[in-house]
């Protein structure tokens, strides 16, 4: 069984591995590495006034991410609401997909 919470900046270990994890399962898909200044920059993203309507939501099992989903809500005064968000990005390891994960992330965004 899986949880899905909010990504909090405690959660950035777990982050960081499930992200080393996605790269072993699929060398040929992610070219990018998650070092030392990824890690700072998330952390940082916790404290700068820009990601305050980033919204990021993780699958947890066993103590280990296994999904994320990352978004931003997008705010108009056009229509004056806050009704729509901006997804970035959705994954989970190849190891656990088709068990719904991907589509309780999705619940949790647009909750």
């Amino acid at each position: 069984m899986f949880q899905i919470k909010a990504f909090e900046k405690d959660d950035i270990d777990r982050v960081i591995a499930f992200e080393q994890e996605l790269r072993k399962q699929e060398p040929d898909t992610y070219y990018w590495e998650p070092d030392a200044t990824y890690r700072k920059l998330l952390e940082q993203s916790f404290d700068d006034e820009r990601f305050r309507t980033a919204m990021s939501f993780i699958a947890v099992k066993e103590e280990k991410v296994i999904g994320r989903i990352d978004a931003s809500l997008i705010s108009s005064r056009s229509d004056a609401s806050c009704f729509s968000a901006y997804m970035d990005w959705i994954c989970v390891l190849k190891s656990e997909r088709h068990n719904k994960i991907a589509q309780a992330l999705l619940k949790a965004l647009r909750e």
